[in-house]
């Protein structure tokens, strides 16, 4: 009996060996297969942040918080997005030494062409970045606490998506002039923290450390000459000199959906007015109407053209005071480099008319209409075989009155504008935006807003977002 009571003890020890033994090898097995823990990666001469790697999307949410920067040569967050169809956007918080002030800056380009830019002056040194891809644009916008979005410019960017890759990104580097971000040995922390939209809500973006300089691609970038990088894989991540950090934080999600809604924008010490973003032309007509504006030395309505020559011409409506008694009148301007023709009206009171400038045979001509069924053709200059061309530049806006001067706008400046082209046969709505213009006049300050179609508007002191678009003129070019 004790035979069996000892056969049957060591028969219960063999199992429980044995059990000990497979579930050690189960353990070593499951550890063998999992992957290893993720460490920080130290970058050198590239950009460092987070790669996406999620599925194809039409909205990135890039979030970001400057702890500590030490770069003698400036630096950029940038938000970088490959699209479907060969387009990259690009939307950064950059400072760089020879400017006064970081700003946002947006960018749109093909290959190693940059197509489009605009800047916006801020300080924000902790935002989110967002772009969002709607009926046919993409559009730029900014949160500082993760509830509401400013969009701040918009680029026509066809039927497309963003698409996971070294392509897109949310990263430190350089300025947008191929600056290398050189950090110092002081103290760099950034978080960084990425959110894609799945259609219905904010999704924590799967993310990698971007060991791959996507420069090849995306064009007017930088790195920096050294950082680490560490993130989870999952939203967040972090980057640091010159120690490593593993510490990240992923903030909840943004309350804002990506949904842009055209809002108005504070202008400083530029022109303020839309600008043509439709196709190459031979004709443009600018209507305005000032309601009130009050303006301590002066203004100007502006109707610009870029000529594909790189020719630049102005059919313009100004006045050198706001004085009852100043007279207002309507002049042209052609410049190549320099100043090389210009021309006045005799004094006209005309505080609603049509700014008009018609290209036909080599020559451009400059006229204006007070009841949009007839021209009053003043001015030509020969141009040569030339187009007008969409971008910085061609537009009409409200603007110093000539020779680089500044419009004094105070409060009671309430102006409309509207913008046609010539397709051909009829005049059309000029697609349009908020922009900049070939133009060194400007303003001191004014809200400007477009709908994106033909209209905007400026006032000051407060915004206004009711624009008018009088239908188009009875005249042809």
């Amino acid at each position: 009996m004790s035979d069996t009571i000892e056969a049957l003890k060591i028969a219960f020890l063999s199992l429980l060996v044995l059990a000990l033994v497979i579930a050690i090898a189960n353990y070593i097995q499951q550890a063998s297969q999992q992957p290893p823990t993720p460490q920080p990666v130290l970058i050198m001469n590239q950009p460092a942040g987070l790669s996406y790697n999620g599925p194809s999307t039409t909205a990135l949410a890039g979030y970001y918080c400057i702890e500590g920067i030490n770069s003698s040569s400036g630096y950029s967050i940038q938000l970088n997005a490959m699209l479907n169809n060969g387009l990259w956007i690009q939307y950064s918080y950059t400072l760089m030494p020879s400017v006064k002030g970081t700003f946002f800056n947006t960018n749109v380009g093909m290959n190693k062409s940059l197509l489009y830019t605009e800047v916006y002056f801020i300080n924000a040194p902790c935002a989110w970045l967002v772009i969002a891809l709607k009926n046919g644009y993409a559009y730029f916008g900014y949160s500082l606490d993760g509830k509401h979005v400013v969009w701040l410019a918009s680029y026509h960017v066809g039927n497309a998506t963003i698409e996971p890759g070294p392509s897109t990104e949310l990263v430190l580097m350089g300025t947008d002039e191929e600056v290398l971000a050189q950090l110092g040995n002081g103290t760099t922390l950034v978080r960084l923290a990425l959110y894609y939209w799945n259609g219905t809500s904010w999704e924590p973006a799967p993310v990698s450390a971007l060991t791959m300089s996507a420069s090849g691609i995306i064009v007017y970038t930088g790195a920096v000459n050294h950082a680490y990088v560490y993130t989870s894989g999952e939203c967040s991540g972090i980057v640091s000199w010159p120690n490593p950090l593993n510490n990240t934080q992923c903030p909840a999600p943004p309350s804002f959906t990506p949904q842009p809604r055209p809002q108005p924008i504070l202008v400083t010490n530029h022109p303020a007015g839309i600008e043509y973003t439709g196709p190459d032309t031979t004709a443009l007509a600018g209507w305005y109407c000032i309601e009130s504006i009050n303006s301590t030395n002066g203004y100007s309505i502006q109707l610009n053209a870029g000529l594909s020559t790189a020719m630049g011409i102005q059919d313009v409506y100004s006045t050198e005071s706001n004085s009852s008694t100043s007279p207002t009148y309507f002049n042209s301007n052609v410049w190549t480099t320099s100043l090389v023709h210009a021309k006045a009206t005799g004094f006209i009171n005309a505080p609603c008319a049509w700014l008009v400038i018609a290209l036909k045979n080599g020559v451009a001509y400059f006229g204006y209409s007070l009841d949009g069924r007839n021209v009053t053709w003043y001015d030509s200059y020969p141009v040569g075989n030339a187009s007008i061309i969409p971008g910085m530049g061609t537009g009409i806006a409200l603007a110093g009155y000539g020779y680089g001067a500044q419009a004094q706008l105070g409060s009671g400046t309430l102006v409309y504008l509207a913008l046609y082209y010539w397709n051909g046969t009829t005049w059309l709505p000029a697609p349009v935006k908020l922009g900049e213009y070939l133009t060194d006049e400007t303003v001191n300050n004014a809200w400007a807003f477009t709908n994106g179609t033909c209209g905007g508007v400026v006032s000051l002191p407060n915004p206004v977002n009711e624009t008018i678009c009088p239908g188009p003129p009875g005249f042809k070019p």
